[in-house]
Formats: structure tokens, C-alpha cells, sequence
């Protein structure tokens, strides 16, 4: 075999090796730690907990009746700690009806949520189980008292008001907590009945007595955040915006936003609408298992404010010692918008509230003062403020440190959104010499 013939065998070779290298090259699938990979899932935590809708879905007003007056708890902890043992009584003789009215009952519990839920979460909050619920939602719950058989009957009204369900404590041990409650004093206060919106609300009568308190926080890290949010984190560029306080984050389709300065996220997935929504109780899972995957809660720091189904958005406000957290630039809740039953919209705080220092005590304007001054200020329409709570502002002090202060105010919930409600020393001192 001469050298020619020898050379056109190697180069044979070389080009058969050539286009099995091409062909490998084109079919080349490369392997990404996906967000379905629970090793990969072990890795990223956001430094919280895992909670159930058990821990996250609890009352926004809690309010013992006796006769014409109306008492609230003096610290929001009691009405938590009531709350949890109520979720374990044994309910049975559960019932359907219709019903006209709100039970008139002269001894009885009002215990409301923020928004309106699905029937079918009392069975995450309570002992009910294998029944069949109706498909109706409910935002409040009546407990009556029957002093001649010493049991408890648990009411749930339709949001419409036309139907009920109902069940029956039959435990005179339960029947005793609850009346012992109602007798003591020193853990309530009095409340005043304000009948403006479509249910009436109740806030404490008197002056309140709270603190101010400064806080500090613990933050989630800006690449815990990419590693959650992106299938393949290491395709997300990086960009810094012009403006120093924002980070921006891309694979090309979905955008991260991290604002520095006010620790908080918006995440967007764009997904084409269509057709497959998500039912009010399949949204709240989803999106408290979405949450739960990272480890995105503290305990007793959310509560769910809003579940909006034909919207398929749903919110979780930040609270502090039972206190709802508002802030001027909405960065104490968890906002998530679902779309074709995947997570399109995540808006959240990077932080979680911490240790709480010693701070100067505040005096709130009573309920009555509240009332007079909406009632007397033209820029506001009663009809319209559903809600009326005390809750805390976090204030930032400064944006180079942790270093954040609650600070306690009067909020309504006015036209779907919560304002601050703002009496001036002025008005408070009118008629004062």
C-alpha cells in the first residue's frame, strides 16, 4: 500500500469523525437544574418556613356581643391564641339552609376575614371533614350561645346573605371558654358599631395606647430570588439601571426587578391568556405551595388579605404581633397574578421583620374621634370604606442600614384600597382651652 492511499484513508477518517462531531453538536441537549429538580429545590430557601392555609388564612375582626354592646380583644395575641383553639372543637350536625338575616342572638361571637373565601377552606380551618360544601363564598362566622344546653352553634352566612351552613360544639368546656372570655374585662375593650358599609364595622371605642417600635430586618438574598424564579438561573443577565437603586434581571422572557433601596421584587412571566383558570380554592393552594417551595413565610408575619378568582390574583399582608403592616409604597405584601394556571405577576418584600427594640408610646384618636372625623370630612364618601382597622406604617430611617420603625396609625379600607387616616393635632384640639 503506497503513501497516497494511505493518506486518503486518514482523510476518509478525519471526515466521517468531522460529521459525526456536527451531527452530536446539533442534537446536544444540555441538562439545567430545573425547579422540578428537588435536589436543586433543597438548595434555594428563603430563609422562612412552611406554613398551611391553617396559619395564613385568620380573622380580621374578632367581636363579642352582649346585649347592645360590643367587646374586642385588648391585645391581638388573645384573639390568635382563641382562634387556634377554636380550629380543633369537634363540629357536628353540620346543616344547610337558607336564612334571611344575621342571627340576633344577645350573646354571640362576630369573627370576620378580609375578603371573601370558598366554604370549602373550613375544612383546612376546622375539625369538618368528608362534607360536601356548598359552592357559595363567606366572609364571616356567628358563634351563638345556648346557656340552656351549655353548646355553641357555629353559623357561616353566604356573602349574599341568603344562605347559611351550620354546625354544633358540644362541649360544655368550649361553651365555659367562650362565656369565660365574654366576662373579662380586663382582656377586652369596648367597642363602638359604625353602620356605614353594606356590614357594619367595629373599632375600639377609646383611646388607644400603643408603641412605636423600632425594628430591624433579615433580608433574602438577591440570588436566592434568581435561582427560585428562573428555570435556568445561569442564562438570567444582569443589568444595572441608571438609576443605582434597581437590578434587573432576564433570560430573555421573563424580568426580575429588585429595588435596592426599598427591598422589594416584581417578577414577571409573560404567559398568553386563556382559558384555564384556576377555582378560588385550587388558586389559594397553588400559590401557597408556590410560596412554601423557597421556604417564603415567617410565622405569624402573613395573613391572606385578598383572593380575587376572576382576577386570579391573590395577596398576603405582612403583619407584626397581630397588627397589619402598611406602607406608603406597598412593599408589605405578597402579590401574586396566576394566568393559564401558572404564576405570571410576584410582587414581594425581600425582608422579614425582626428583633424590636424599646420605643415611645403613641395614643391613638378614640373610635368615636375616627368616625366624626370621616363623617365631617367631605373628601371622603362613608358608603365606600369597607374596613377600618389599627395596624402599623413601617417607615424606613435610613436607606443605607436595617434599621425600620412601626409606627402606629388608624387605616381604612376606602374604595378597595387601604388609606391612612390622618387626624391632625388641629382637629384633635378643637374646643380645648
Amino acid at each position: 500500500m503506497n503513501f497516497e492511499v494511505i493518506k486518503t484513508y486518514i482523510l476518509c477518517i478525519l471526515v466521517g469523525l468531522s460529521l459525526l462531531l456536527t451531527f452530536s453538536l446539533w442534537n446536544y441537549n444540555p441538562r439545567y437544574d430545573y425547579l422540578s429538580d428537588s435536589d436543586y429545590l433543597d438548595e434555594i430557601d428563603f430563609g422562612g418556613e412552611v406554613l398551611s392555609k391553617k396559619e395564613i388564612i385568620k380573622p380580621s375582626t374578632f367581636v363579642f356581643k352582649q346585649g347592645s354592646n360590643y367587646y374586642g380583644f385588648s391585645n391581638p395575641k388573645l384573639m390568635e391564641s382563641l382562634y387556634h383553639d377554636m380550629q380543633s372543637w369537634h363540629l357536628e350536625n353540620f346543616q344547610v339552609g337558607p336564612v334571611s338575616k344575621p342571627p340576633t342572638n344577645n350573646e354571640q361571637v362576630i369573627i370576620r376575614f378580609s375578603d371573601a373565601l370558598p366554604l370549602e377552606v373550613l375544612s383546612s380551618l376546622t375539625s369538618l371533614e368528608d362534607v360536601e360544601f356548598p359552592t357559595w363564598q363567606f366572609d364571616t362566622i356567628y358563634i351563638t350561645l345556648d346557656t340552656v344546653r351549655s353548646t355553641l352553634q357555629l353559623q357561616v352566612m353566604s356573602t349574599d346573605g341568603q344562605k347559611r351552613v351550620t354546625a354544633t360544639v358540644n362541649n360544655a368546656t368550649k361553651f365555659q371558654l367562650i362565656q369565660n372570655y365574654m366576662n373579662d374585662r380586663e382582656k377586652l375593650v369596648d367597642y363602638v358599631r359604625y353602620d356605614v358599609a353594606e356590614k357594619p364595622l367595629f373599632i375600639p371605642m377609646e383611646a388607644v395606647k400603643m408603641i412605636r417600635r423600632p425594628v430591624t430586618i433579615n433580608t433574602i438574598p438577591a440570588r436566592s430570588i434568581v435561582n427560585a424564579l428562573f428555570n435556568n438561573p445561569q442564562s438570567a443577565r444582569r443589568n444595572v439601571s441608571p438609576n443605582v437603586n434597581e437590578v434587573y434581571y432576564t433570560d430573555g422572557q421573563r424580568g426580575l426587578t429588585i429595588f435596592q433601596e426599598s427591598r422589594h421584587m416584581e417578577f414577571y412571566n409573560p404567559i398568553q391568556a386563556g382559558t384555564e383558570q384556576l377555582d378560588a380554592v385550587s388558586l389559594l393552594d397553588r400559590s401557597i405551595l408556590n410560596i412554601n417551595e423557597f421556604k417564603g413565610w415567617k410565622a405569624n408575619e402573613y395573613r391572606l388579605e385578598k383572593l380575587n378568582t376572576p382576577l386570579q390574583q391573590i395577596s398576603y399582608r405582612m403583619h407584626y404581633e397581630g397588627y397589619p403592616v402598611f406602607s406608603s409604597n406597598d412593599i408589605t405584601t405578597i402579590d401574586q397574578t396566576w394566568v393559564n394556571q401558572e404564576l405570571s405577576l410576584y410582587d414581594r418584600p425581600l425582608f422579614s421583620l425582626n428583633y424590636s427594640f424599646e420605643g415611645t408610646q403613641d395614643v391613638l384618636p378614640s373610635g368615636h374621634e375616627v368616625i366624626e372625623f370621616i363623617e365631617e370630612n367631605d373628601k371622603y364618601t362613608p358608603e365606600l370604606i369597607s374596613d377600618i382597622q389599627i395596624g402599623y406604617r413601617l417607615n424606613h430611617e435610613d436607606s443605607t442600614l436595617y434599621n425600620y420603625t412601626l409606627q402606629p396609625a388608624w387605616y381604612m379600607k376606602y374604595n378597595g384600597n387601604w388609606k391612612e387616616i390622618n387626624i391632625s393635632d388641629d382637629y384633635m384640639d378643637r374646643g380645648v382651652e
